[in-house]
């Protein structure tokens, strides 16, 4: 059908010290030729107590990080 791969990558219920793995998960997706992604949910999800992530500030600025390698092509 001609329509590009899309990964949504999780940002919720990180638990402190994992967040690193965004990036890992983002690399392994991007090597098999994802350009697509999405994350769920904005802000480590730290205004939903039954799922938000141990330290979300961590997790949105890793995710920060990760968009931001993508569009400067840092990954090519």
């Amino acid at each position: 059908y001609g329509k590009e791969s899309q990964i949504w990558i999780q940002a919720y219920k990180i638990a402190a010290g994992r967040e690193e793995e965004i990036k890992e998960a983002v690399a392994v997706a991007y090597a098999e030729g994802v350009r697509n992604f999405a994350a769920w949910s904005y802000f480590g999800t730290s205004y939903m107590s039954y799922i938000w992530s141990d330290n979300p500030q961590r997790v949105w600025d890793v995710l920060g990080e990760v968009y931001r390698e993508l569009l400067r092509g840092s990954w090519e």
